[in-house]
């Protein structure tokens, strides 16, 4: 399974494994903060991981693609009969503009919901700050997310 018009993205200050797992791409150039904030996100998940002993090398790789226009068109190699395919999509015309931080968290609660198998919402918002809280310490929950609801 291929997205159409993708183009890897170069990122680059990952010093952690886990980058090996991910494939970078998107369907415009992305701007050098979420470029920046991506190789944090990456950087602290890997850490977070770390601390769970959860073990790089088993888990699976995955697409993190940034789309322009918030949709993506997918197509198989003509050989193919069929694809498993795992895939974060940020819509990066809606993120663009917000605060550092917030692009980060955005990535990490996707991430997170990945690589630590967390369905629930609320629930992967505790892992994203306790993922911030590596590089930010004083961040609470309610600081980053509406948990209101």
């Amino acid at each position: 399974m291929k997205i159409l018009n993708c183009v890897g993205q170069s990122i680059y200050n990952i010093n952690h494994s886990l980058k090996n797992k991910i494939v970078f791409c998107a369907d415009h150039i992305v701007n050098d903060e979420v470029l920046k904030q991506s190789a944090e996100a990456v950087e602290l998940v890997g850490r977070l991981l770390d601390k769970n002993d959860i073990k790089i090398e088993g888990l699976r790789p995955i697409n993190l693609f940034f789309s322009e226009s918030g949709s993506l068109n997918l197509y198989m190699d003509e050989d193919n009969l069929g694809n498993v395919f795992s895939l974060i999509s940020i819509n990066a015309s809606k993120t663009a503009n917000y605060e550092p931080v917030k692009i980060l968290a955005i990535i990490l609660e996707e991430l997170c919901h990945y690589f630590f198998n967390i369905h629930d919402e609320r629930e992967v918002k505790y892992k994203v700050i306790e993922a911030l809280n590596i590089k930010y310490p004083l961040l609470e929950v309610e600081d980053i997310f509406d948990i209101s609801t």
